[in-house]
C-alpha cells in the first residue's frame, strides 16, 4: 500500500505537472484544489523541494512548480523524497522489533512485496502514471484514509 504522504506528493506533482515549465501556483490553491490539507500539502512540498523535484518561489508572483519535466520525474525518487531510502519491516514479535539482522517471519513476503514495488516505481515516471489508470490507485488510497 502506499502511504496518505506518498500519495500526496503524487497528486501535487500530478496537479501541477500540465502547467509545467512555466506555471507556479501558490500552495493554497493546490491544497483546495487537490483536497489535501494545507499541513499535509506543506509537509510534501517542503519534501518534494528539497530533493529537487518542486520549485518554490515567494511573494506576489511566487508559488509552486515542477523542478523537472513530468517525464524525468521518477517515482522512485518520490517516494524516498517523501518516506526514505529505509524501508523496514514495522512487524513486532515478541516484544522486539523485526530489524535486518533478527529476521522476522513475515521478512520473505516482506521483501517479496518490497521488490515488486520498488521494480514499479523504478519502471515508471510521474508522465507514465499521468498516462494510465494508475491514477485510481491515488485516489482510492486517499479515499481510504
Amino acid at each position: 500500500m502506499i502511504p496518505n504522504s506518498v500519495s500526496h506528493a503524487i497528486k501535487i506533482l500530478a496537479y501541477l505537472a500540465p502547467g509545467y515549465p512555466n506555471q507556479r501556483v501558490k500552495l493554497a490553491q493546490i491544497s483546495a484544489d487537490t483536497h489535501i490539507s494545507k499541513h499535509a500539502a506543506i509537509a510534501a512540498t517542503q519534501a518534494l523541494t528539497k530533493q529537487h523535484l518542486l520549485n518554490t518561489a515567494r511573494g506576489s508572483q511566487g508559488g509552486i512548480e515542477l523542478a523537472k519535466s513530468p517525464n524525468t520525474i521518477n517515482l522512485t525518487q518520490v517516494y524516498c523524497a517523501i518516506v526514505g531510502p529505509d524501508v523496514h519491516c514495522d512487524e513486532q514479535i515478541e516484544g522486539r522489533s523485526c530489524s535486518i539482522e533478527c529476521e522476522c517471519p513475515y521478512h520473505v513476503t516482506w521483501n517479496n512485496e518490497l521488490a515488486q514495488m520498488n521494480a514499479w516505481l523504478a519502471e515508471n515516471t510521474l508522465a507514465d502514471l499521468l498516462n494510465s489508470d494508475a491514477q485510481d490507485l491515488i485516489a482510492e488510497a486517499d479515499e481510504d484514509s
